[in-house]
């Protein structure tokens, strides 16, 4: 399966899409709305969307 999509990404149709995948990307609006879509998610997992989840990092015990 990953070969068949590693020449997919390679054969010209492929290069067009993530031409236009790159272009969506870095459009504002876009953006904007992932953006959007990314606090929505932390909100509703009650995070503050910097982790992905689990329980915060251990504090360094040394001085």
């Amino acid at each position: 399966m990953i070969s068949k999509l590693a020449r997919f990404a390679r054969s010209p149709q492929g290069q067009k899409m993530a031409r236009k995948a790159m272009e969506k990307a870095n459009d504002p609006k876009t953006r904007r709305q992932i953006d959007d879509a990314r606090e929505k998610l932390a909100r509703k997992r009650g995070g503050s969307g910097g982790s992905a989840g689990g329980s915060p990092p251990p504090s360094d015990p040394r001085p």
